[in-house]
């Protein structure tokens, strides 16, 4: 493996592990500050996967009160094959006074979050070390 590309995988590595550290304390943060709230998903926002576009991948856009009562939406970040229920509640965290930070708040988004920054991250880094 050349130097150039070694050197690319443990930037890559160091970047993604640093992102998976930012997105740790944005969950305590989230977890100690946060306003929990229920949402509703309102709808679904498709998108194609591949060039024939066989394969869709769906976001759930969520309604949700801020702590003024203002309806507000966002689109969940973890993109899916299978299609949620529009209509379903959910629960749903964001700052104070920030309603733009607004996420889901489940275990299964807050997990596959850190696991896929720390996760290839770590295979980046492991990658350009060893093969290096």
């Amino acid at each position: 493996m050349s130097v150039l590309w070694q050197s690319i995988l443990v930037l890559g590595g160091l970047l993604l592990i640093g992102l998976g550290v930012r997105e740790a304390w944005t969950q305590r943060r989230m977890g100690c500050f946060g306003v929990r709230v229920e949402g509703v998903v309102v709808r679904l926002q498709e998108a194609g996967r591949g060039g024939d576009f066989k394969e869709r991948t769906y976001a759930p856009v969520i309604r949700f009160p801020d702590e003024h009562g203002v309806a507000r939406e966002f689109v969940s970040t973890v993109r899916g094959t299978r299609k949620p229920e529009v209509g379903i509640r959910v629960p749903v965290v964001h700052l104070p006074g920030s309603p733009g930070t607004a996420r889901l708040d489940t275990l299964g988004h807050k997990a596959s979050a850190l696991a896929i920054s720390f996760g290839v991250g770590v295979l980046f880094l492991a990658v350009g070390v060893v093969l290096g």
